[in-house]
């Protein structure tokens, strides 16, 4: 590339730099200031105290909050600032209605301006950076607020900046499998999901910048960049629907902790603040605490994957329970607990009369779309309120009380677990075959959002999400259509559903068809298929994609070849997995799993590599932070290593449809290398195997 375009790129970049010098120093001084000022308010307020009447003394109070939430808001600004000092921008176009008003648009994580307003950066969410991710050279359009800008792009350019320091500059015509998605590729894996600002494609763009507002449905393969991308999605509407929502009204149900904590770095990377993340077992362990004690989803995958066979009856009963019309059944039977709880009848006090006929009314058409007991509540609150109205004076707290309490003796409070095993056996009585839970013991698995539903449609929830504007729905291959119709109860906002169908980790409780969460969603969704994996080398691709019927498109990033190697003794593949690992240490990796079949294989071959000192990542909740650890497919589920290795994937540990998914969980990790090892005969999946 020619020098002094290189010289020009660079003299623009120490101007950037230093604008972005001045606006930390502009900010820093600001907080300064306001530091002072915040001290001397609240000194202030303190020597007033009693001095001052409550209204002044609750309006200084509040001043005095509002002034400490812009010193954090300058904080962060700051933050931010200095974050993207490291790396101000990533790329650039050149675009315009003719070659003489064309106007260059650099693209960072973050908009870029002087105090006289000039912009020497643009934000990657504003409306022409969509030119940049789109478009090739040539004719193009993008909508702004203002309507849509025509014109022709001349030239684009990609950057690698690192610590302020331009490495190189590309001039490139796509971004498609460009030399800098590439290099993004080929480093080591991170303890934090990255952001993938500089590397968005095509079909990652659309889902990114997707009407707010409206549905959507995302089945897209193993590592082609799902929750990064509905990350992104987030930051995007944040930055273009700022004055009508916030991150706090924006929520995300995860897998589980660990999960949380690993993408826990990409909003604010994006110049945001983390959203609300919650796990349907935080939901179910904080609805269900004082009702009863329950089965874990890590202990009862476990016990599926555990070798044991699983009763026949149990899987049975599992097979209903995650059928659509469970769900349908139980809101049904709900309604009808109307009828076994309330029993109206006349009420009157002195010269006051409420007829049976009212309470009805207000039960079965009034107050319908509550949940039963806060029927009651309101019905209670009608009562009082028409008695005060009717005598023409406010009852009395005594009074009051008794209104409530003869009103609340119409209605006859079922426990929640008593209604669901009533329920079940009229299930039983309609021939089919459920189990009900024991009452003495931990609630199995399978019946957890059972309850988790009859308890919202009988007592409410102590939950209010009403507030919540959009809900990210991450791994929805692992929720029933119970769970999914809990949801659209508690979140009645639109929704961005993703996962992998191929990623089924329960073989009984699952979603079964993108269809059927079709269906849940209303049929009112867009439906969004991504082929293309961009995490695993072409070998690793090529190689899990038997897995799963051919459905991945793998990229053309080399690696090591996929090891799969058979050993005569437990010795031997003991020796066969410390050789992976040295060779992962020799290259330089940064994560290595070893991924087992079961948590006891796994707790046995922690104390057996003790001298590699590795993490166990079992249950959900550890967080992860690099290096090597020791795990289970289910446990993993969304991370990425730069190796994986599969410590015994013999046919007696491999073998049922189910095991075909927890090898493709399995493989899919794995960024650069791949190891699988056995004993005796491997796996029937790897028998049929051709890889590469």
């Amino acid at each position: 590339m020619d020098q002094d375009f290189i010289q020009k790129e660079k003299a623009y970049l120490q101007r950037v730099l230093g604008v972005l010098e001045d606006n930390v120093r502009a900010i820093e001084e600001k907080r300064a200031t306001m530091a002072d000022s915040m001290v001397a308010h609240r000194r202030e307020i303190w020597e007033n105290v009693g001095n001052v009447d409550e209204y002044e003394q609750a309006g200084e109070e509040t001043a005095a909050e509002l002034n400490s939430d812009r010193y954090v808001m300058l904080t962060q600004q700051a933050d931010r600032l200095r974050r993207q000092s490291a790396s101000p921008y990533f790329g650039k176009i050149d675009f315009g209605p003719n070659p003489k008003e064309r106007i260059n648009f650099y693209i960072g994580l973050g908009e870029v301006s002087d105090n006289a307003g000039h912009s020497y950066v643009i934000d990657w969410r504003a409306p022409v950076a969509d030119l940049y991710y789109n478009n090739d050279l040539g004719e193009a359009q993008y909508v702004a607020p203002r309507g849509t800008i025509r014109g022709t792009i001349y030239n684009k350019y990609q950057y690698k900046i690192e610590n302020g320091e331009m490495k190189y500059v590309i001039d490139t015509s796509t971004t498609i499998l460009d030399e800098v998605l590439m290099q993004e590729l080929s480093k080591n894996a991170s303890p934090l999901m990255r952001n993938i600002a500089a590397t968005i494609q095509k079909e990652q763009n659309k889902i990114i910048r997707h009407p707010f507002g409206e549905n959507l449905l995302i089945q897209g393969v193993a590592g082609s960049g799902k929750t990064s991308i509905a990350l992104h999605r987030i930051a995007y509407i944040l930055y273009h629907c700022r004055s009508t929502i916030r991150a706090k009204e924006v929520m995300i149900i995860t897998p589980n902790k660990a999960f949380t904590g690993y993408i826990g770095n990409v909003l604010p990377e994006l110049g945001e603040e983390m959203v609300p993340q919650y796990s349907m077992e935080d939901l179910a362990a904080a609805e269900l605490r004082k009702i009863c004690s329950f089965e874990r989803r890590a202990e009862h995958l476990d016990a599926l994957y555990n070798g044991k066979p699983m009763d026949g009856a149990r899987v049975a009963s599992m097979r209903v329970k995650a059928d659509p019309a469970f769900a349908k059944d139980l809101e049904s039977f709900a309604k009808n607990v109307d009828k076994l709880c309330f029993k109206p009848r006349d009420f009157m006090a002195g010269s006051y009369t409420c007829p049976k006929s009212t309470f009805e009314s207000l039960y079965f058409k009034r107050f319908a779309h509550y949940p039963q007991q806060a029927r009651m509540r309101k019905i209670v609150e009608y009562v009082q309120r028409e008695m005060a109205s009717f005598f023409h004076s406010k009852l009395s707290t005594q009074l009051a009380l008794r209104v409530q309490e003869m009103v609340m003796s119409m209605y006859t409070r079922y426990d929640v677990l008593s209604l669901y095993r009533r329920f079940l056996s009229a299930l039983n009585r309609r021939g089919k075959a459920v189990l009900l839970p024991d009452p003495d013991k931990p609630l199995p698995y399978e019946d957890v959002f059972g309850v988790l539903l009859m308890k919202y449609l009988v007592e409410g929830t102590q939950f209010n999400f009403s507030g919540i504007k959009h809900l990210v729905v991450d791994e929805m291959q692992d929720y029933t259509p119970t769970q999914y119709t809990y949801l659209n109860h508690l979140f009645s906002c639109p929704k961005t559903v993703l996962g992998d169908l191929q990623q089924i980790a329960d073989p009984y409780l699952n979603i079964g068809e993108l269809e059927t969460i079709h269906q849940l969603m209303g049929g009112e969704c867009d439906v969004i298929d991504l082929h293309t994996s961009y995490r695993s080398s072409y070998e690793i691709s090529h190689f899990a994609s038997r897995f799963s019927g051919g459905g991945i498109t793998a990229i053309d990033r080399h690696d090591d070849p996929v090891e799969l190697v058979g050993a005569t003794s437990y010795e031997e593949r003991l020796a066969h997995i410390r050789r992976a690992l040295a060779h992962g240490k020799e290259r330089g990796f940064d994560s290595t799993a070893i991924i087992a079949r079961t948590i006891a294989e796994a707790r046995a071959l922690k104390k057996e590599l003790a001298d590699w000192h590795p993490q166990l990542l079992l249950d959900g909740e550890t967080p992860y932070h690099g290096g090597v650890i020791i795990t289970t497919a289910i446990a993993i589920k969304g991370f990425e290593f730069d190796q994986v290795i599969l410590p015994n994937v013999s046919n007696e540990l491999y073998h049922s449809a189910w095991d075909k998914n927890l090898l493709y969980i399995s493989s899919t990790r794995a960024l650069h290398s791949l190891s699988l090892f056995y004993e005796g005969e491997p796996s029937l999946w790897l028998q049929e195997v051709q890889y590469a």
